[in-house]
């Protein structure tokens, strides 16, 4: 099996590293991840711009690369460039630093780089550590639980051709932690935009903000990585409203 792995914290990140480290004991890993930190960026892409592509050492056993550029480049430029003669059969992105959780994952770099992997044909999965602590203990308690879920799932690989997973690992992560199967919830967050005054008519603003708590019971992803789940929420890779097209053919014109 032939797996590539991106991420959008970056090549040196400790979750991405030690999902590659894990990952090559079920096949053969080739990581293009970005050459820095590119959170956030969603979908972003860049067009016409030069992307410098460095070999970077992982492990003895993965052929990895640093690319200038976003999640969403890495799969592109991997894919269809550096590693154009490769065939994948899965796509991994992650782990993230951090959640990506409700409507999260529009702006996610992570999520965002599955999802082209699933736009070329590739069975996709984004991976996250809902704690934002580098602790290397957690991230191999997470290794070990992603090995589990992926004992079913290559078993039905094939038929997962139409979505992502995207998978959030709740921040007290143990061996007992249980998997979930959960809705895509609504992250709602208390917004704080910082300015600054840089001089005459010119500031300067941070977006930043901290999540509010969801306290009504649901089987979202949002409410059940409160309750310590391991949640696992399917990802359709289009825009389109099927439900609104007849609607709007009838009552537009």
């Amino acid at each position: 099996m032939n797996i590539f792995i991106t991420n959008d914290d970056g090549i040196e990140a400790i979750g991405i590293q030690a999902l590659a480290k894990t990952m090559a004991e079920f096949g053969s890993v080739y990581v293009v991840a970005p050459d820095k930190e590119y959170s956030g960026m969603s979908r972003s892409i860049s067009i016409r711009k030069p992307l410098t592509a460095k070999k970077y050492h992982i492990a003895d056993d993965i052929v990895s690369y640093s690319l200038a550029g976003s999640p969403t480049d890495c799969v592109k430029v991997g894919i269809e460039g550096i590693f154009k003669e490769v065939e994948f059969d899965l796509l991994l992105s992650g782990i993230n630093r951090g959640p990506n959780l409700g409507s999260d994952v529009f702006y996610s770099g992570t999520v965002s780089a599955a999802l082209e992997g699933l736009y070329q044909n590739i069975p996709s999965i984004a991976l996250s550590n809902c704690s934002f602590d580098d602790d290397s203990n957690a991230y191999e308690l997470i290794c070990d639980k992603f090995r589990e879920f992926l004992n079913g799932y290559l078993k039905n690989m094939d038929k997962q051709q139409e979505f992502i997973l995207n998978i959030n690992f709740p921040e007290k992560i143990c061996v007992d932690n249980e998997f979930a199967v959960t809705s895509l919830g609504r992250r709602d967050y208390n917004n704080v935009i910082l300015k600054r005054d840089l001089g005459i008519d010119i500031h300067e603003f941070t977006i930043g903000g901290e999540p509010i708590a969801v306290n009504e019971a649901s089987d979202n992803d949002v409410w059940m990585i409160q309750e310590n789940k391991i949640t696992i929420t399917p990802i359709y890779n289009s825009l389109y409203s099927h439900s609104h097209f007849e609607y709007l053919k009838s009552n537009l014109f």
